[in-house]
């Protein structure tokens, strides 16, 4: 029996809680014995935050976990958060050997991710959202996606329109290929449904 785990506590040699640091961990049964490794990625002695769908295994079982760092540690995934932080991704095989860390985000700005999507071409998605804590006269956010290929690299960026009527939504660019933003209006519930060129729900 073989799995894997995500946590965020970290505790130093005495047991003592040092920081939040995200981290993967691989659990290994064989008959009763059981084996466990952990691996830690992200900025190292700052609070970060696992998302809370951070797991994707790619089609040649490469795994990405991702995370938030850092991370606000009295806030929760809905509060807006007031520091310049990033999305953290990193690759690993099925051994836990990291292959790469790699960090993301809009300057001047809380992020939060909430889910990595593994993708057919070994890359991945990274969905959250962005809230622009100095221009922002509103508390609002902006739903942050960002592609990914198979060694970390963005396929190109994105700048959004200037002006944004608030009772209009707006979704950027269109077709996309690494970054999409959309924005909402003051008040609005929706279902969002992401598709591929091909039309394929991703």
């Amino acid at each position: 029996t073989l799995f894997y785990y995500a946590r965020d506590v970290y505790f130093d040699s005495i047991n003592v809680k040092a920081f939040n640091q995200p981290s993967i961990g691989k659990v290994v049964e064989l008959g009763d014995t059981i084996l466990t490794e952990k691996r830690l990625f992200g900025h190292p002695n700052v609070n970060s935050n696992h998302a809370l769908n951070g797991f994707a295994f790619t089609s040649n079982y490469y795994l990405y976990a991702g995370g938030t760092s850092p991370y606000e540690e009295s806030l929760n995934a809905l509060d807006f958060g007031t520091i310049d932080n990033d999305y953290v991704i990193a690759k690993f095989d099925t051994s836990l050997t990291q292959q790469w860390v790699r960090f993301y985000g809009v300057p001047d700005a809380y992020e939060f991710l909430w889910k990595v999507l593994a993708l057919d071409d070994g890359g991945c998605l990274l969905i959250g959202t962005t809230y622009d804590y100095v221009n922002a006269t509103e508390q609002k956010r902006d739903i942050y996606i960002v592609r990914l290929d198979s060694n970390g690299n963005t396929f190109n960026t994105a700048t959004p329109p200037d002006i944004l009527a608030d009772n209009a939504y707006r979704l950027y660019p269109n077709p996309a290929t690494v970054q999409l933003t959309l924005r909402l209006p003051n008040s609005a519930y929706g279902h969002l449904q992401l598709m591929n060129m091909n039309g394929q729900t991703v």
